[in-house]
């Protein structure tokens, strides 16, 4: 099973918080990633990515690769990404500072669009 998606299944569809599924029976959110943490639910998972100093690359290359329409992991963009979270961490990683240096960066404001 996927331990970091069971930690969010507290949470139905729409993003309503519930304890209980519709039958009444209680919803077990925990799960334990493959580096061995304990997760009991999404606030042990935030715990342990706010821990981990690989956290802001990785979110910053995959939020990046989705706007650009890149793959924003590769070699050739591994400085660039480094930068941005670099850039961002020092202001606690509000999404607002990320998303506004992503689309400051050269691959956003200079893309070529198909045809």
């Amino acid at each position: 099973m996927d331990p970091i998606g069971l930690t969010f299944e507290n949470f139905d569809s729409s993003g309503i918080y519930r304890s209980k599924y519709g039958d009444g029976t209680a919803i077990d959110a925990s799960g334990v990633l493959p580096t061995g943490e304990k997760l009991k639910n999404f606030v042990d998972l935030a715990n342990v990515l706010e821990q981990d100093n690989r956290f802001s690359v990785c979110f910053v290359a995959h939020l990046s690769s989705f706007a650009n329409g890149l793959d924003m992991m590769s070699s050739q963009n591994k400085c660039l990404v480094e930068n941005i979270a670099k850039n961002t961490i020092q202001k606690d990683l509000k999404i607002s500072d990320v998303v506004l240096e992503i689309v400051l960066s050269a691959p956003f404001r200079f893309r070529k669009i198909a045809k």
